[in-house]
């Protein structure tokens, strides 16, 4: 039996920037004039409305000296988790449909 862990939900990667910009007490705005970004682009990826890109992944590497990897492997993980929690409910709908049908 796989034992693969599947989180049941999927953290966008702006939840670790508003973490990261709060624990070092940095403004949205100074993170904005620091990465050349627009504070409407850095309030979007907080809020998980737009991806963070790779370029924006290289520019909070640059401010914030974290790997621009690490960055993209947030975003990577919460597209990842996004798409098997949605392959999750299509499966669970199926079943529901299939107990309806009497052959199965």
């Amino acid at each position: 039996m796989d034992k693969t862990f599947i989180p049941p939900i999927a953290v966008h990667p702006g939840v670790t920037l508003l973490e990261t910009i709060e624990a070092i007490r940095m403004s949205q705005a100074e993170l904005a004039e620091r990465t050349g970004l627009t504070v409407k682009t850095i309030n979007e990826i907080i809020q998980g409305k737009n991806p963070l890109t790779q370029e924006t992944a290289v520019k909070l590497s640059a401010v914030f000296g974290i790997s621009a990897t690490f960055w993209n492997n947030l975003q990577r993980v919460y597209e990842a988790s996004l798409m098997q929690k949605r392959e999750t409910e299509q499966l669970e709908s199926e079943k529901v449909l299939a107990k309806q049908i009497v052959c199965y």
